[in-house]
Parts: structure tokens; sequence; C-alpha cells
């Protein structure tokens, strides 16, 4: 059985399971020190889905690690909303 590439980056691009896709996309580049695009892999998973909380908990750290502590410490608060 083959996939189609196109079809491929249409499952994966899309949705739940994309938003995991962009989530360990942007831990791979946080691991890397490119905290530049984590951040922007993060903010397409979160678009994709909302609710998926540890992207969030991820995208602070990435912010912390620039020094923008303000919209790390507005991610952390979106986590301890998501939990509580």
């Amino acid at each position: 059985m083959s996939v189609s590439f196109v079809g491929l980056v249409g499952c994966v691009s899309t949705g739940y399971h994309g938003s995991y896709y962009y989530n360990n996309r942007g831990i791979d580049y946080f691991e890397e020190n490119e905290y530049d695009s984590a951040i922007q892999s993060y903010n397409k998973a979160i678009e994709l889905d909302p609710e998926h909380n540890y992207t969030y908990n991820s995208r602070g750290i990435s912010y912390n690690e620039k020094e923008e502590y303000g919209k790390a410490i507005q991610d952390h608060n979106e986590v301890i909303e998501c939990v509580f």
C-alpha cells in the first residue's frame, strides 16, 4: 500500500493528530535551541487544538528561554486554567 506525500501532509497538518505533530516538531526545535522555530510549531499546534494544554507549557518554556517572561507567564497561566 502506498500513500502519496500530499495525502500524508493532509493527514498530519489538520486536526487532533496534527497538533501532536506540530508539538513534537516544536520539542525537536527546542532541543536544538531554535526557540523561534519551536514557538512557531507550538503556535500551529495550539491553532489546531487549543485544548492541548501541554503545548502551552512547552511554548511558555521557549518564551522563558528567550527571556520573554510576560509571554511565558501567560502560557503557564493558561496551563493552570486548563488543569483547574
